[in-house]
């Protein structure tokens, strides 16, 4: 619980409107970033009933996601794969 205090209280935790807003989505309902983090575009973190947003992951000058997150979300899947094929007894 520190370490999303800590995180919000430096980057900001951000809701999904706050998300759409921040990139520029037509729409500001809490699909557009839904969306996106189950496309593997955006880190969403859950938090009780909803997920929030860490604000590193976004540059708010240009609006856009920065370019890093998806390719640091790709590598986790596939360690986490290959962690998981492991426990399998397939690796």
């Amino acid at each position: 619980e520190n370490v999303w205090r800590a995180i919000d209280a430096e980057f900001t935790l951000l809701s999904s409107t706050q998300v759409a807003a921040t990139l520029g989505a037509k729409s500001s309902n809490r699909s557009y970033a839904s969306d996106q983090r189950a496309a593997r575009r955006i880190l969403g973190v859950r938090r009780l009933n909803s997920y929030l947003y860490p604000g590193f992951q976004f540059d708010r000058a240009t609006g856009t996601v920065k370019p890093a997150i998806p390719e640091l979300l790709r590598a986790a899947r596939s360690v986490t794969a290959l962690y998981e094929e492991r426990e399998r007894g397939g690796g």
